[in-house]
């Protein structure tokens, strides 16, 4: 089981989000809504825990490689008004 990372966070805030994946062999796709996951969770708590953790973990893996990125983005303007004071 896989989680496509540009999806994980509407799930839990119930915001909509288009997103395209390409596979590269034959997969199953499952959507699952933020209903069936309370479903999930309440029926099946360890694929419930599972999928959480999944979930988690590909929100993890974002944020390991975009926070570095602001944070750079953020001292060169510093530096750069740094420059002009």
């Amino acid at each position: 089981m896989g989680i496509y990372n540009q999806g994980a966070l509407c799930i839990l805030d119930y915001s909509l989000r288009k997103v395209t994946a390409v596979a590269l062999e034959d997969v199953s796709l499952e959507i699952i809504t933020q209903t069936n996951l309370d479903k999930l969770i309440d029926t099946n708590p360890g694929l419930g825990a599972k999928l959480l953790k999944g979930m988690l973990l590909s929100i993890y893996f974002f944020l390991k490689i975009s926070i570095p990125l602001i944070f750079d983005a953020d001292k060169s303007k510093l530096q750069k008004r740094e420059m002009y004071l």
